[in-house]
């Protein structure tokens, strides 16, 4: 017997009759449907992050059980040992990482949307100008320069208080 395409759970059985002997039927064999696995969207609370800071990755839209995996290059994913419900904590991250989550649904399973976590690094300033001293009221020029500055704002140190410098950026 081929049942055809299925959408409800059913039972089957066959009736086996001989000449005009009384029929005799078999136990019952049953379907069960499982609903279509839905992969669903998985998203960061923070798609970027500083370096050894973590996030969290939530999925909705789904329909089946998760496992959820991660990838360093955005296409080969492993498993993510006992990451089986959502949301999920990423951990510290130190190198841009996407997740995914495979949604399976009884021997049906597929992937949902992946949620890229990019790494922030922090500013490096690599040489301040000026002299070590100066005379009353001469004017002093420093500068900074490095890598990942983002916004700099200057400070008068004067130990142990620090003040903002009024429109230095």
């Amino acid at each position: 017997l081929s049942t055809g395409n299925l959408t409800v759970k059913t039972w089957y059985r066959a009736v086996v009759t001989s000449g005009s002997c009384s029929s005799a039927n078999s136990s019952a064999a049953t379907v069960d449907i499982s609903p279509a696995s839905v992969g669903g969207t998985a998203t960061a609370t923070a798609s970027s992050v500083c370096s050894g800071s973590g996030t969290t990755i939530t999925l909705t839209g789904n329909t089946g059980t998760i496992q959820w995996q991660s990838s360093t290059n955005g296409t080969d994913y492993s498993d993510i040992d006992g990451a089986t419900s959502s949301p999920l904590s990423t951990g510290n991250l130190t190198v841009k990482t996407w997740y995914r989550a495979v949604v399976t649904s009884g021997s049906c399973s597929s992937n949902s949307s992946a949620a890229e976590v990019t790494i922030k690094t922090s500013p490096v300033i690599s040489a301040i100008g000026g002299s070590a001293t100066t005379t009353q009221y001469k004017p002093e020029t420093y500068t900074a320069s490095g890598s990942n500055l983002g916004t700099l704002t200057w400070e008068i140190v004067d130990a142990p208080a620090h003040a903002n410098i009024s429109a230095t950026t």
